[in-house]
């Protein structure tokens, strides 16, 4: 539960608050004794009682700070005293600060009461979030940058070449301010101050009781201000409260910054226009500069010291020497209201201030004058500004949820784009897969807020926008950059066919009487523009192109149909007037054979066209208005949405309705089949995702979603599932159970009669630290809410505990549907081979280890030691004498080659090797050669030869080990690959002693000619199991020339 700080009967006083004494972390209570309050009261949590620092470092130190700082007194501040100011000598007292370790930050999260049997499509990630208003933080580890960027309930961190690092774990609510160094990353949530290292949520404390807006690192402290007007600073390892000051009404901090050299000193900006300098060690303030008659907006510290740069709410932008408290230089903002500032510190004297209307001006101190405006870097608000430290490159972000890196080249003033990374600036309203001719990985293309975006599913710094020409250089003083843009897309058509010889992508726009063409290999705005022949002034309304990507076809409010040519962009044919549609027509597809055009309309027919003459071939008239179409080629099944929120499916061969599907309670928003024809996916307004199965005619599975869901499209192989929902800018990907092995009944209708409720994915996506199961609670799954959700309705909720007292029970969805790989299924039936599981290289480095040694040779050839002095050995005594001779039992001199058999040992392999054939179970050999690397296996087969009786055991036990393998149908690779290794490396000495004259007198194991016995059996097994494989093989390639030679 919410674990908030008592104060007791206390008030807070107008000035800083005292301590009796100083509390540290060992003397609070124990989080044992916290759990037992809880049911009584809030409590008050500390941190864990091993931290035995509480007499240290009770002062704030500034790490980058030169030098011994003396004390100095506010009179030697007005008189322009030395920058290093330091408060009296007096400190406040400290106290722990109340927080508790990992609690469970899902505290109002729901459960949906109503769960159905299993779920077909789970939560995976969340893509397209790339940045709040919450401005960016920045951090330096050695020679990286790391940008740290809020996308609403979560963190994300990219490198500086805006690769997507890590996602931090979803918070309860949205995130409110952030600060970050290279170990943590401090956020606030309301009242609630988090703490995230490595991405794992370490500690949430509760030292405010208001929401905290405004966040401030200074060293290991941490400076946090609440809407009440409270600042209290932390120290951030320890946890405790080193001061803290209540702010007189009148006086509403905007921004905070710590001036170079001034130690434990920050410079706080208010919204009445005051500026203020505080000592955060005695909690004093020691000195007040007069203001400038406007609320202060932006503050940022020059490379200079006591030089700061302030902005304000009228435009104005200020240099100001705090050592002296003197005015250097104005300029001022035509553009209005400062929102950033940064000072550029590669030697060259500019400033940076970012404005409401999405631009960045740029300013020269040495001559001062504003050189250049960067418009339009941003649409709408720019969040931050900021120069890399000692670089020509300027980072920023802005409302419309990206994020842009600017280089200056030399000489030129105004700097061009080097890298950026953006989202959707509204919400997407319509997504479709696009599988390339080239056959790589699907890309998802996305509409909104007036552009389509190339997201890519796994990448998130790969998402580029298409562009639509020079728009900034047709952009004119006052014109805003947005409005040039094409009106927002309603539809459109893409085909891979012809992507890299003409434009392959249609587009139908809100209210427009044009429809344009687009080009995926080029990644932006096409060559031609489509009117409707006949009435050239009547909004296109749908668009499709046909299979083989040569022809466009566009559909207009007034009925009619227009045929035009994707290459040449010239007019092909149109629908004559008395055969158009009635209505504006909402859908246009082409079949796979390219002779069938297939059109729907609001007058609630269906009309099927000879794509070559554009003449009307048959009709099918529903009773009610037809919304959406969309068709699947393979099987040519129609599906169309009426105002009765029904689904009807129709065969387009023999124009008959095939299936009927109702159960939707508002407008149905989207449909997409899958990519075998099996289901049909629709998303409706009131909230639910519907699974059909066609040849059943039943629903399948459905869930409800906190938001209603817009768009949807499922992967081209059927592996996932992606969606938009209103009011959220992110894309959402589901990931199909099925397809990954989840054994998914088909429910009947009766069971799904409640739909699960589920959460959206999140940012972070589906990971161990994010999908924990509450104790006490059985069968919870991971359903985080929307990246900018601020209620909890999620299915599940996650529980997390401290060091130490509390235990987190933790489960993965895909737990008890997906076998460990390390212990592989056993076959279906007898006649069928199982695969071990393990990974390709594993068993295909065993097959080839004699190459992979022969490359890894070393090119100079080994150096033959040099030759040792001859010694004959002697025996020790006055008068030399030699070494009498060593003789055997017949007095014959023994040999001085040396037996290694002899010196053979006895490893684990050969231990468990011969335990297994004793006990016919050879579970534990096969597990011990699973944790051994190729090159320890290779050294295990070549260790068991040997020409006397303990070899011969060796050689016969393995044979033994392959033949039940190969007979067990299991692990039927790994098993080959043990074969072909021993056989190579074993292969001279079976052949010796397959010749060798069979004594039957001898047990098998003893006798060395029996190895041909056992060699036959192997040879049986092998060629009964590989033998039926090569047979199926040979039969399934005969047949797939034959089909091939049919056409």
């Amino acid at each position: 539960g919410n674990m908030q700080h008592e104060r007791g009967k206390d008030k807070r006083p107008a000035k800083r608050k005292e301590s009796p004494a100083f509390v540290s972390l060992t003397n609070a209570p124990s989080r044992a004794e916290n759990n037992k309050k809880r049911s009584h009261d809030s409590g008050r949590a500390a941190t864990d009682s091993d931290d035995d620092d509480n007499d240290k470092q009770n002062t704030i130190e500034e790490s980058n700070s030169e030098g011994d700082n003396e004390d100095k007194s506010d009179e030697e501040m007005n008189s322009g005293g030395d920058g290093g100011m330091s408060g009296d000598k007096s400190r406040p007292s400290a106290r722990p600060l109340p927080m508790y370790g990992r609690l469970n930050h899902r505290e109002s999260g729901k459960r949906a009461n109503n769960k159905s049997p299993a779920r077909l499509w789970e939560p995976y990630r969340a893509m397209g979030f790339i940045t709040t208003d919450v401005p960016f933080s920045l951090a330096y580890d050695g020679t990286k940058t790391l940008f740290y960027l809020s996308t609403g309930k979560s963190v994300q961190i990219f490198n500086g070449e805006f690769g997507n690092i890590m996602v931090t774990q979803q918070q309860e609510h949205k995130i409110k301010a952030m600060v970050s160094n290279t170990s943590r990353i401090i956020t606030s949530c309301g009242a609630k101050i988090n703490v995230f290292i490595n991405g794992k949520l370490t500690d949430t404390w509760h030292a405010h009781q208001a929401p905290v807006y405004l966040l401030y690192l200074i060293a290991d402290c941490l400076v946090a201000i609440s809407s009440d007007r409270m600042m209290k600073v932390i120290q951030i390892k320890r946890g405790v409260i080193l001061s803290e000051v209540q702010f007189p009404y009148g006086f509403d901090t905007t921004c905070i910054l710590h001036p170079s050299g001034y130690l434990n000193k920050v410079l706080l900006g208010s919204s009445q226009g005051q500026l203020e300098l505080w000592n955060l060690n005695t909690s004093t303030k020691l000195y007040q500069f007069k203001g400038w008659g406007s609320g202060v907006t932006a503050l940022a510290q020059s490379p200079a010291l006591d030089v700061v740069a302030i902005g304000l709410e009228n435009g104005k932008i200020y240099i100001h020497n705090l050592k002296y408290d003197r005015t250097i230089m104005v300029f001022e903002q035509v553009e209005g209201f400062v929102t950033s500032l940064s000072f550029r510190s590669d030697g060259q004297a500019f400033l940076a201030s970012g404005t409401m209307e999405g631009h960045v001006a740029l300013w020269d101190l040495e001559n001062k004058k504003r050189i250049a405006v960067m418009e339009y870097a941003h649409e709408g608000k720019v969040i931050k500004v900021e120069y890399l430290n000692q670089q020509p490159v300027m980072v920023t972000t802005g409302m419309d949820n990206a994020i842009r890196m600017w280089i200056f080249d030399q000489g030129i003033e105004k700097p061009r784009t080097l890298r950026q990374v953006s989202g959707h600036s509204g919400p997407p309203n319509l997504i479709r897969f696009y599988s390339k001719a080239s056959g790589a990985a699907a890309s998802l293309l996305t509409v909104g807020d007036r552009s389509m975006r190339n997201l890519d599913c796994f990448f998130t710094g790969r998402t580029v926008e298409l562009p639509q020409g020079k728009l900034m250089a047709q952009a004119k003083s006052g014109y805003a950059y947005s409005s040039l843009k094409k009106p927002p897309i309603t539809m459109f058509a893409s085909n891979s066919q012809k992507e890299t010889e003409w434009d392959n992508i249609i587009t139908a726009h809100l209210n427009s009487s044009e429809a344009y063409t687009w080009s995926f290999e080029r990644q932006s705005l096409g060559k031609h523009t489509f009117k409707s022949a006949k009435d050239p002034k009547r909004a296109i309304t749908a668009v499709g192109l046909s299979a083989c990507g040569n022809f466009g076809f566009t559909g207009s409010a007034s009925g009619v149909i227009d045929k035009f040519n994707m290459q040449s962009g010239e007019h092909r044919g149109l629908t004559q007037t008395a055969q158009s549609h009635k209505g504006m027509v909402t859908g246009i597809e082409c079949d796979a054979s390219n002779n069938t055009l297939v059109s729907t309309s609001l007058d609630g027919s269906i009309r099927f066209w000879s794509l070559s003459t554009i003449a009307l071939e048959d009709t099918i008239t529903l009773e009610h208005p037809i919304n959406k179409m969309v068709l699947n080629k393979d099987s040519n099944l129609l599906a169309v949405v009426s105002d009765d929120l029904c689904i009807r499916l129709f065969d387009i061969d023999t124009k008959k309705l095939v299936r009927l599907f109702q159960g939707h309670e508002n407008q149905i928003t989207d449909m997409a089949f899958s990519p075998d024809g099996r289901w049909l996916v629709s998303a409706s307004s009131d909230g639910s995702i519907r699974t059909w199965d066609l040849p059943s005619g039943r629903l399948l599975d459905w869930f409800i979603t906190p938001r209603a869901p817009t768009s949807l499209a499922v992967g081209p192989d059927g592996d996932m599932l992606a969606t938009t929902h209103t009011d959220t800018l992110g894309v959402y990907l589901w990931t199909n159970s099925a397809h990954y092995g989840y054994d998914f009944q088909l429910h009947s209708t009766a069971d799904r009669a409640q739909p699960a409720t589920v959460g959206l994915p999140t940012a972070a996506g589906k990971s161990s630290e994010s999908i924990l199961v509450e104790e006490g609670e059985d069968g919870a799954e991971s359903g985080d809410d929307d990246e900018v959700e601020d209620d909890g309705e999620a299915e599940t909720s996650a529980e997390t505990t401290g060091k130490g007292k509390g235990k987190a029970k933790a489960k993965h969805l895909d737990e008890a549907s997906t076998p460990s790989s390390s212990t592989p299924s056993k076959p279906l039936a007898k006649s069928l081979y199982t695969f071990s599981g393990q990974p390709k290289s594993r068993w295909h480095t065993l097959a080839n280890l004699d190459l992979i040694k022969e490359r890894n040779k070393p090119l100079e050839a080994i150096k033959a030691p040099e030759a040792a002095p001859f010694f004959l050995p002697t025996v020790t005594g006055l008068e030399p004498k030699f070494a009498p001779v060593d003789t055997d039992e017949n007095g014959e001199p023994k040999s001085k080659i040396m037996d290694f058999g002899s010196l053979r040992t006895r490893t684990k392999f050969l231990q468990l090797l011969e335990k297994s054939h004793e006990s016919r179970d050879y579970t534990e050999l096969h597990k011990h050669l699973l944790s051994m690397g190729p090159a320890a296996i290779d050294a295990e087969f070549r260790s068991m030869s040997g020409l006397d009786a303990e070899g011969v055991n060796h050689l016969h036990r393995m044979l033994a080990f392959l033949e039940r393998q190969l007979n067990s149908h299991d692990n039927f690779e790994l098993t080959q690959a043990y074969l072909n290794l021993f056989l190579r490396v074993q292969g001279d000495v079976l052949v010796q002693h397959n010749f060798k004259k069979e004594d039957p007198s001898l047990p098998d194991e003893a006798d060395a000619s029996s190895l041909g016995r056992r060699l036959r059996k192997l040879v049986e097994a092998q060629q009964a199991g590989w033998g039926r494989l090569q047979g199926l093989f040979q039969s399934t390639l005969c047949l797939t020339q034959y089909f091939m030679n049919m056409q």
